[in-house]
């Protein structure tokens, strides 16, 4: 009886609130959201007999967003993992959206493995969903309440409740990475469902995953990031590799010995002119110092030739090598981006299209400290698999 009164108690507040125009809380936004567009994605796997499944927000009345690993791996070598890779293979995959007790069947559109974010569509709208609002994460901050929306474990509809603990840490799982770390319990299952800011009440993440181990450690992929490419995802993505290594933590600007001695450890340049040129450069007017080029492949062409890829290497030389990039180069801008930090350069090189000529504007220092603004032209390559790129960019 009790639990009968508090759902028509449940129902008269909304229908109240919706009939006589009264605008909704974020929180309650929030907590409409996780209700009204957040489902379960089930995935049937080629050469599998065991069912799949993750999360998904509806962004439109026949689109949702989830994770690409939700949707099918993409392996390094598909001869060695039974795995989905392929766009053929994807169009033949069985996705199933779980939604009010009923199931529906959805198909690929599009996914990019680097960021970890993709793309499925249904036919018609289904009954019940609306579709969330995407926020804004840069305007999340530390301390705000969060919640997290999905099927942890199977668990359907499932809402946990935390914080903003963090913003753009790295972890170490994707290419680029600037994650929006939560307190929020994520489980397995979770991946793909929204990361609901309670005090907007809209999405301002996408769940991505949690840390082996870890307690109350979960991160989100902003959603500004999905925004940003969400009109490329068409099929699988691929983006731009050119065979540099730089700092991925900015550099402390430490003065005196200690500054220089910094620098002096990427680069091994030990004329202190130009190591006081090179600080005051990426300290004060900004850049990215090249701390490493990959000057070639140490494994044979044919192997990095993976479905969707059409990349064929004339020779060993990485992009980075054929432009005559160097060690001790400050990276000032890559085609339209400038600049400043580590995070811009990696965005910048995501952002260029493989195969395609792009310009690259550095400050270089001779031997006696001058300095030497450089345009060079590079084409970037299609990003190769992580055993043989290691940590270049």
């Amino acid at each position: 009886m009790e639990s009968y009164i508090k759902t028509l108690c449940f129902i008269f507040i909304f229908f109240t609130q919706y009939a006589f125009g009264d605008e909704l809380t974020p929180r309650q936004k929030g907590y409409e959201l996780c209700g009204r567009a957040v489902v379960k994605v089930e995935r049937g796997e080629i050469g599998e007999n065991a069912d799949l499944f993750g999360s998904g927000v509806f962004f439109s009345e026949t689109h949702l967003i989830t994770n690409a690993h939700v949707v099918g791996e993409l392996p390094e070598n598909p001869e060695l993992f039974r795995k989905i890779y392929s766009d053929e293979d994807l169009d033949k995959v069985m996705y199933w959206i779980v939604y009010g007790g009923k199931k529906y069947r959805a198909s690929f559109v599009g996914r990019d493995p680097e960021l970890d974010l993709a793309i499925l569509k249904i036919d018609h709208p289904i009954p019940g969903i609306i579709p969330a609002t995407l926020g804004n994460s840069e305007e999340a901050k530390k301390g705000d309440r969060v919640i997290a929306c999905g099927n942890p474990l199977g668990m359907e509809n499932t809402v946990t409740e935390g914080i903003v603990s963090a913003k753009e840490k790295k972890i170490g799982l994707l290419s680029y990475e600037s994650y929006i770390q939560t307190d929020a319990a994520i489980n397995p299952g979770n991946s793909g469902g929204p990361l609901v800011s309670l005090e907007s009440g809209s999405i301002i993440g996408i769940v991505n995953s949690k840390l082996p181990r870890a307690e109350n450690m979960g991160f989100a992929i902003p959603i500004n990031l999905f925004k940003s490419i969400q009109n490329e995802l068409h099929g699988t993505v691929r983006r731009a590799w050119l065979g540099i290594g730089f700092p991925l933590d900015k550099f402390n600007d430490t003065e005196g010995f200690s500054g220089l001695l910094t620098i002096y450890n990427h680069t091994g340049i030990n004329e202190t002119p130009v190591l006081e040129k090179i600080r005051y450069e990426i300290f004060v007017s900004g850049g990215v110092l090249i701390t490493d080029v990959k000057r070639s492949f140490e494994r044979n062409e044919d192997q990095y030739d993976l479905p969707g890829q059409n990349t064929k290497f004339s020779d060993r030389k990485t992009p980075a090598s054929r432009s005559d990039l160097r060690i001790a180069d400050v990276i000032k801008k890559i085609g339209g981006y400038d600049i400043k930090t580590s995070a811009d350069l990696i965005y910048a090189i995501f952002r260029s299209i493989p195969n395609t000529e792009t310009k690259i504007l550095i400050v270089r220092f001779s031997k006696t400290g001058e300095r030497e603004e450089k345009e060079l032209a590079i084409t970037p390559i299609v990003r190769i698999p992580e055993s043989a790129r290691g940590k270049f960019y």
